[in-house]
């Protein structure tokens, strides 16, 4: 899934600009299947399990974007401190 797709999910232009701009065209297996099939960008709760590099911390931020830009809250849990910090 090309990562201009996301705009249809509501996710802003100015921040698909961004991303693709620091190289991310295409969402991980990972990504494209919590976003099509298990519905990461509706609102709800969601709890992504997968190896590392597998895409779950981009997930956690394109939920918490999207929540963000319709005046939402997010919560986003990290199971390291290291990527808590980086947060």
């Amino acid at each position: 899934m090309k990562i201009e797709a996301l705009e249809r999910f509501g996710i802003p232009g100015q921040v698909i600009k961004r991303w693709s701009a620091d190289g991310i065209r295409f969402l991980l297996p990972l990504q494209a299947e919590s976003v099509n099939r298990y519905a990461l960008l509706d609102g709800e709760s969601l709890i992504i399990c997968g190896p590392g590099t597998s895409g779950k911390t981009f997930c956690g931020e394109m939920a918490a974007l999207h929540q963000a830009s319709s005046r939402r809250k997010a919560v986003f849990l990290v199971p390291l401190k290291a990527i808590a910090e980086e947060k």
